[in-house]
């Protein structure tokens, strides 16, 4: 969130602290690594769209991307978590998947990038 606020909600570029924020993106890409199957989907989309803002290239952008193309509702045309470890707390609709998906998105333009 805090690289999300440093775009001004993706309206700008990162300009300041890119070293700070270079240095938080990879810590919590390995808190990802250490901890993927306990980690969302959500969460784990949301960092990529982050990484892309900042310009870093993720070595679990292609592993999480696979997984976000095999993780299709059978209700519907939308993602949601079907590797998770736990069961989740909210239901197979689109409501719930929204933010999911809305950051899928995201994560798959380019403008996004720097």
């Amino acid at each position: 969130h805090c690289i999300i606020n440093a775009t001004k909600f993706y309206s700008q570029p990162v300009l300041e602290n890119k070293d700070v924020y270079l240095r938080m993106i990879k810590k919590i890409e390995e808190t990802i690594i250490n901890n993927f199957f306990e980690t969302i989907l959500d969460m784990r989309i949301e960092f990529l769209v982050c990484a892309k803002l900042i310009g870093y290239k993720s070595r679990l952008e292609t592993i999480i991307n696979n997984e976000a193309e095999r993780s299709l509702s059978t209700l519907g045309n939308y993602l949601i978590d079907l590797l998770l470890d736990r069961e989740m707390p909210w239901q197979d609709n689109i409501i719930d998947a929204e933010h999911t998906n809305v950051l899928y998105l995201m994560e798959k333009l380019d403008k996004l990038k720097e």
